[in-house]
């Protein structure tokens, strides 16, 4: 079962690496990032200064689309003083999920009143658990304790109580196979760690919950980190539940165009923005499946084909998913 506690490079050796500013929580609207899994485990234990991160045996299989809203009356009622919900829609040739965190903003100072998952809903509507202030600079460190209430597989009802700490531990550079910043980037990291101690009932402390998120910020002034890693861990030896997973994602692009990939991708697509036919560059094709920004599957074909018509679409963004003989392809484009 998969279940989340969502909560979203070397210059040369003989020099000392500067460190960035981490200036928001939030990442702008339509933030794109690419899904993708490590052949080896990534080594992310390294803090401090001049830290040189290579993660170069990554492999796509998915797109994450983060977008931002304002808390409707109901959401306000349910996860008070909620002021921002981000939401995440993950595409992959598994499904679509969607993943909400709701948080609030004071005086740029952000914590979190509640998360949604496919399994999992939080409420930390007893103590919201505050992330940090901004901006946050290499060295800062965040503690903060929270409590409320959860739902679990639609099944168990329970508090928690829990701890938070959010550290900026390191900055160097990261290398990567895989995004839109391949290598030599310079990167401040923000690791946040929440423990939840979880009741059911009249079952005081039953289980734990463990989520561990690394953010790698770059230096260009742009809001999102441009990598990150989430894992997770629920352990209630009680009722027999055991899971842990993790999700690592690389950053693809913005709603501006202001960092588009540099990467060589195998297939293209064109003309983007599009108006009626879609092409696709040569490749054997066996399926294709196009999903509309809030994750709805709008096209759903088995074709040996090099166009897709496109024209009863709305006009917005679009992820394409592509099986070929060499793989799975993920891309976005824009109906006009």
């Amino acid at each position: 079962m998969k279940t989340k506690l969502l909560f979203f490079t070397l210059f040369s050796v003989f020099v000392s690496f500067s460190q960035t500013s981490i200036n928001s929580f939030y990442a702008e609207d339509n933030t794109v990032y690419k899904i993708v899994t490590s052949t080896t485990p990534l080594d992310q234990t390294a803090v401090g200064a001049n830290i040189n991160w290579n993660f170069d045996q990554l492999s796509m299989i998915g797109l994450n689309t983060i977008t931002n809203a304002t808390p409707t009356a109901s959401e306000l009622a349910t996860y008070p003083e909620t002021t921002t919900i981000s939401t995440a829609t993950s595409v992959t040739t598994s499904g679509t999920t969607i993943e909400k965190v709701f948080s609030k903003d004071v005086a740029n100072t952000v914590s979190i009143t509640g998360l949604i998952t496919t399994d999992l809903e939080i409420n930390f509507v007893t103590n919201n658990g505050t992330i940090g202030t901004f901006p946050m600079n290499y060295g800062d460190t965040v503690v903060d304790t929270f409590a409320g209430t959860f739902i679990f597989n639609g099944t168990f009802n329970g508090t928690f109580t829990g701890l938070s700490t959010t550290t900026v531990d390191a900055y160097g550079t990261l290398t990567a196979n895989i995004g839109s910043f391949l290598s030599n980037t310079p990167v401040t990291r923000v690791k946040t760690v929440q423990t939840f101690l979880l009741s059911l009932g009249d079952f005081i402390d039953v289980g734990t919950a463990v989520q561990t998120t690394y953010n790698y910020y770059s230096d260009n002034g742009f809001a999102a980190p441009i990598f990150k890693t989430v894992s997770n861990t629920i352990d209630v030896d009680q009722f027999g539940i055991h899971i842990a997973n993790d999700q690592i994602d690389t950053f693809f692009s913005n709603p501006l165009g202001a960092h588009q990939p540099n990467e060589q991708n195998i297939i293209s697509i064109y003309p983007n923005p599009v108006k009626d036919i879609l092409n696709i560059g040569e490749t054997t094709i066996k399926s294709v499946t196009i999903y509309d920004i809030l994750g709805k599957k709008v096209i759903d074909e088995n074709c040996n084909c090099n166009q897709i018509q496109v024209s009863n679409l709305n006009k917005g963004f679009y992820v394409l998913n592509i099986i070929t003989d060499k793989g799975f392809f993920s891309e976005k484009f824009i109906k006009e």
